[in-house]
């Protein structure tokens, strides 16, 4: 449900401009989204109007209240976690390469990929 401090935060913004100057789709439709909730409409409504849940519309809103518009931009998606650590991503893609290069007759495989990120 949204609060009274969180209406008063949403009547800071025009919404309605914001969304029409967003060139992010993603991001323009959370303004929408935010802007309908400015009208006094709930959380179900909104996202009817949307095709999305009331879920999503409450999370993007609580987004919004905690960060302002810098929280309704995209976030990054750790779905699957990372074999290799990020500082060592560079060193293994030049190991690759050279192995490529070393390697007779053909192209490197999946497995050979596999053994070298053991190693």
């Amino acid at each position: 449900m949204l609060t009274p401090e969180g209406l008063r935060h949403l009547q800071q913004y025009n919404f309605d401009l914001l969304a029409r100057e967003e060139p992010n789709g993603q991001r323009r439709r959370r303004y929408i989204a935010l802007a309908h909730l400015k009208d006094g409409k709930s959380y179900t409504e909104v996202a009817a109007a949307r095709r999305t849940t009331r879920h999503t519309v409450a999370r993007w809103e609580r987004w919004f209240e905690r960060d302002s518009l810098k929280g309704l931009g995209s976030k990054p998606r750790y779905w699957c976690n990372q074999r290799l650590p990020r500082e060592q991503e560079e060193a293994f893609r030049v190991a690759i390469e050279q192995l490529q290069q070393v390697r007779p007759g053909g192209r490197l495989r999946g497995e050979d990929i596999r053994q070298l990120l053991a190693q």
